[in-house]
């Protein structure tokens, strides 16, 4: 009964010093409605909280907490083991041992579901991780397409401005109209040329026959002004009258 008694306070003592243990990281005091804060929690806040509901039975909906349930077992094995018969302590200790594998149960579903959500959490993150990729990748192609816009605009522009210069080239006449109307001024022009060719020599040749003509004119009357000065004396001594046209030709 002593070995049994000393086998039992053993394999509980752990239980006792982690249920009188405080949390861990301190815990949050609940604040508002349903125990939870405004605040969101840290991962050492939450698994603080997670413990202290283990180990207080809050997490339980229904029943007595377990861990009073597995206190109030002890008590009563102790007191069989001390008092009772060994058949007593037997079912007590069976009892102590259910009670104890029922809390080693819920532990092991809380670490599951402790380690189902951590890596559901690093799914997010890689999830996270992947979304913000996307949104810098998405950001990229922004930029990229606000150049090619850019480009696209200038490139409209251009093309507009083509379409103006298009109509007012299409408003003009042909190439073949154009030269024909420039081969056709050449000639009018080299036409013109030599007809100028031609009065200036009729011209130079007006010229040096009036140049001729007042050369004779000039000796006629020269000549006309030497026969009057001779003829004057002649007619003064024989008394013959001056005629009007020599006095004409004086003045």
């Amino acid at each position: 009964r002593n070995r049994t008694l000393t086998r039992v306070h053993v394999g509980v003592s752990g239980v006792g010093r982690s249920s009188s243990s405080p949390p861990r990281g301190g815990g949050r005091p609940a604040a508002g409605r349903g125990g939870m804060s405004s605040k969101p929690f840290s991962a050492a806040e939450e698994d603080a909280i997670i413990r202290e509901r283990f180990l207080s039975g809050a997490s339980t909906g229904r029943g007595k907490p377990p861990f009073s349930q597995l206190a109030r077992r002890f008590v009563d094995l102790v007191a069989k083991a001390e008092s009772g018969t060994n058949s007593a302590a037997e079912d007590a200790l069976r009892l102590f041992l259910r009670e104890a594998t029922v809390i080693e149960q819920q532990a092991q579903k809380f670490r599951a579901v402790c380690q189902a959500q951590t890596k559901e959490q690093a799914s997010y993150v890689r999830k996270q991780e992947a979304l913000h990729a996307q949104i810098e990748q998405a950001k990229r192609d922004i930029e990229s397409k606000k150049d090619e816009l850019r480009e696209a605009r200038i490139a409209r522009q251009h093309m507009e401005e083509y379409e103006v210069l298009r109509g007012m080239v299409a408003e003009l006449p042909s190439r073949a109209a154009t030269q024909a109307e420039i081969d056709r001024v050449d000639r009018q022009v080299e036409r013109i040329q030599k007809e100028g060719v031609k009065y200036t020599a009729a011209m130079e040749r007006k010229r040096k026959q009036y140049a001729l003509l007042f050369l004779v004119l000039e000796d006629l009357q020269r000549v006309g002004d030497d026969s009057t000065d001779a003829t004057e004396p002649e007619q003064a001594e024989q008394g013959t009258p001056v005629p009007e046209h020599a006095m004409d030709v004086d003045a």
